[in-house]
């Protein structure tokens, strides 16, 4: 099997904005965070905004990035009133800087070599716009779960 791992130089190497849209998931912030930090490709940049959330989502993904701010190229946390998904999504969008966009649910955890992948296939084939990852669906203490409802 081929290694996954995009070899570029870090002076050329794309950056990769990950868009974080967080909504009470106070749970699961950290994982989710510290899945994209541990992510086989550089350079990468985290982008969250809290929309609203009534829990301490925010508290604990503002407390995540200060400790952790030095594994990635950059890392924004911010919150504002809840705008709802859509208003969210286009807000990160805004603020990215990367060439690339991968958008992950703050209750969801990234692959170690989930960016790579991407980015080693967009290169790959220029003639793509888009490529999707799968994910693994977990619960509050990262037991995994089927996705299939007949379980």
């Amino acid at each position: 099997m081929p290694d996954s791992r995009v070899n570029l130089d870090s002076q050329t190497a794309t950056l990769v904005s990950v868009l974080v849209p967080a909504f009470n998931h106070q749970e699961y912030i950290e994982c989710c965070l510290d899945s994209i930090a541990e992510s086989s490709y550089t350079p990468l940049e985290i982008l969250v905004i809290d929309d609203g959330s009534t829990d301490e989502t925010y508290v604990r993904a503002c407390n995540w990035m200060e400790k952790n701010a030095h594994r990635v190229t950059r890392v924004v946390v911010s919150r504002q009133r809840n705008q709802g998904i859509s208003r969210t999504l286009t807000e990160l969008i805004a603020l990215a800087r990367g060439e690339y966009v991968a958008f992950l649910g703050s209750d969801d955890a990234l692959e170690p070599d989930g960016i790579a992948l991407r980015v080693s296939a967009l290169h790959g084939h220029p003639e793509w716009l888009a490529v999707f990852g799968d994910c693994s669906v977990i619960d509050e203490c990262n037991r995994g779960g089927s996705t299939d409802e007949s379980n």
